[in-house]
């Protein structure tokens, strides 16, 4: 046997994973989260307009799957979600916790830890700022009356005055901005969207919890909305449930995600008080679907405005062209409208935002020191698995061993006629490092170097030969050879264990859903994947295996938190695998540049 070829195949599966099949359409209970995602607002009495409805709390839909052909530019947003194309089996997976597993929910994040690498969702009030690299410093707050009524035939046309909007939903919001970040300031807690780290934060003070969460997992939530509503961009009406219908246009404005340009005519008159308006039309249609009046108010000099203005389009139903052109004014209207479609409002609504007040006011992250920092999507991670992985990351578990140490390891497994251990901590080896370098010599990976070696003393060793007949069936294609090879191995309790339980776990779910049911013993393949990265939780591959797992069930924000805490790991740079994390984040800032902040950020 080629001795790297077959420690390829035990590591780790460096194929990238593949979005899993499209939502059912009977599917009520996925359907209905899409719904909350796009609705308006529930609460809403009826006979009244919506509320404006936050979509960055709604909860994933689902991943969408690739094509395997040539992509047009329609199709773009569909093929930028995944680096790389996998097996079909990964899609019937879901990280369901088992019965009897406590859940991270109630999780209390010490934020004051021995040390921190990388910011993620382990990073608390007191630390923040330092790891972020800059105070928030100073900002601006602007205090919106919003006033909320039924779509008529003038669309979003701006009123003349306040007098002339009409009967309505009123409402009262407050928006902040800084360097870097914007947020809303509500009675009972602050949403703080911070573009320069790519995070969210979530403050409730009524809880008296803190969420620290990433961008990039709020935008492959909406992007999986788009991309399975609309498939890819490429229909133009998009259906939702047997009666609801309405043009992709207004999806695009809900997910702040568009494929294609849309077709927008842009007006703009200045009356006699040199008071500016500017209308947007969308296509044919004469409605006027969004304008905005500039001039007759007071407000501060601030160089925040992109960000404000980055903040309201983040937040709210506006399409991410008519936040651009926004943008592109270089100045605060003084009031703004805009319509909104939605299955819940399919009659549509229109929003008339106007400017009551603005201070200068910035971010004081004391307010939040007393505040438990818990983890995103905490209902769905398994308690014990993330207690082992925010330690690590924290840097309360001790140091990440270096490479040179595995070969210790693997001298000593050996010397104790453990040559199948020997093998696995190999393997396992590469979930820290990546796989093995072509060329070893003046490397630091003297493990990969005794690779030979290993295998010819240990000729002859039935358990050695059957891991090895195990690895030839990972490369050959042959889960259940493989599967039944490497079962025996997976019961240890080291770091061999660790690496023959993701073998194992990862043949399972290249089975068909047929295949796994009759596997003896109905292995959760899953909770192989966490009990491997708690015996050896400074791999940065185990946090890759496990977090793709929560992306495929539609829940980015949990997948987000094990890709942030394995890019964490002190003493760990990410591992090829863990950088296809990077990859599709990449991806996602070229797919919905508006939820990333202005376009002069990098």
């Amino acid at each position: 046997m080629i001795i790297l070829p077959a420690l390829a195949a035990l590591t780790l599966y460096s194929e990238p994973a593949q979005p899993p099949s499209r939502l059912d359409p009977d599917d009520i209970e996925a359907l209905s989260a899409l719904l909350e995602a796009l609705s308006a607002g529930e609460d809403t009495p009826p006979g009244e307009a919506a509320p404006e409805t936050d979509t960055a709390d709604a909860p994933a839909a689902a991943d969408t799957p690739e094509e395997e052909t040539e992509i047009e530019p329609e199709a773009e947003a569909e093929a930028a979600l995944e680096a790389e194309p996998e097996t079909e089996a990964d899609a019937e997976s879901e990280p369901e916790p088992q019965p009897e597993a406590e859940l991270a929910a109630d999780i209390v994040i010490d934020d004051t830890p021995a040390q921190i690498e990388a910011m993620g969702p382990h990073v608390g009030p007191a630390q923040y700022e330092a790891v972020r690299g800059a105070p928030f410093g100073d900002g601006v707050t602007l205090h919106w009356r919003v006033t909320i009524r039924p779509l008529g035939e003038d669309g979003a046309q701006m009123p003349d005055s306040e007098d002339d909007i009409g009967n309505g939903v009123q409402r009262e919001r407050r928006f902040i901005a800084g360097n870097g970040w914007a947020g809303e300031l509500k009675d009972d807690g602050l949403v703080l969207t911070d573009f320069a780290a790519r995070r969210q934060l979530r403050a409730s003070f009524g809880n008296g919890t803190l969420v620290n969460t990433s961008l990039y997992a709020l935008a492959r939530r909406n992007t999986d909305i788009y991309v399975f509503l609309s498939e890819g961009g490429q229909r133009e009406q998009i259906e939702f449930g047997p009666d609801t219908v309405f043009d992709r246009f207004w999806l695009e404005a809900a997910m702040r995600v568009a494929a294609v340009p849309a077709m927008l005519r842009t007006e703009n008159r200045t009356d006699e008080n040199g008071q500016t308006q500017i209308n947007w039309r969308q296509g044919d249609d004469d409605r006027i679907i969004a304008s905005a009046r500039y001039g007759g108010c007071d407000l501060p000099e601030t160089p925040h405005t992109p960000y404000l203005l980055a903040g309201l389009g983040y937040t709210l139903s506006l399409h991410p062209q008519i936040v651009t052109a926004l943008g592109e004014q270089g100045e605060i209207p003084c009031a703004f409208s805009f319509m909104v479609i939605s299955p819940d409002s399919p009659q549509g609504r229109v929003e008339h935002w106007s400017l009551q007040s603005a201070s200068n006011d910035g971010v004081n992250m004391e307010s939040l020191l007393p505040l438990d920092l818990v983890l995103p999507d905490g209902e769905l991670l398994d308690q014990a698995v993330m207690e082992v992985a925010l330690d690590t990351a924290l840097g309360q578990r001790g140091s990440a061993p270096a490479a040179p140490e595995f070969l210790g390891d693997i001298q000593a497994l050996r010397r104790s006629g453990d040559y199948a251990g020997a093998f696995l901590m190999l393997a396992q080896e590469t979930a820290h490092f990546g796989p093995c370098p072509a060329e070893t010599i003046g490397s630091e990976r003297l493990a990969c170097a005794g690779a030979g070696t290993l295998v010819q003393q240990g000729v002859g060793n039935a358990d050695l030969e059957r891991v090895l007949e195990a690895t030839t069936a990972v490369e050959e294609g042959a889960h259940r050879v493989a599967i039944e090879n490497i079962r025996p191995f997976a019961s240890r309790d080291d770091q061999p264990g660790a690496a023959a339980r993701t073998i194992l776990a990862n043949e399972i779910l290249s089975l068909s859903p047929e295949e796994r049911t009759r596997l003896n013993g109905n292995i959760d393949p899953v909770a192989l994947l966490e009990e491997a990265l708690i015996l050896d939780p400074f791999a940065p591959d185990a946090y890759w295996h496990i977090g793709r797992r929560y992306m495929e069930a539609g829940a980015p924000e949990a997948a987000w938190v094990l890709f942030d805490l394995g890019r964490a790991l002190p003493g760990r740079t990410a591992t090829p695998l863990l950088q296809q994390a990077d990859r599709m984040e990449q991806n996602l800032r070229q797919l919905a540049p508006a939820l990333f902040g202005p376009p002069s950020q990098p």
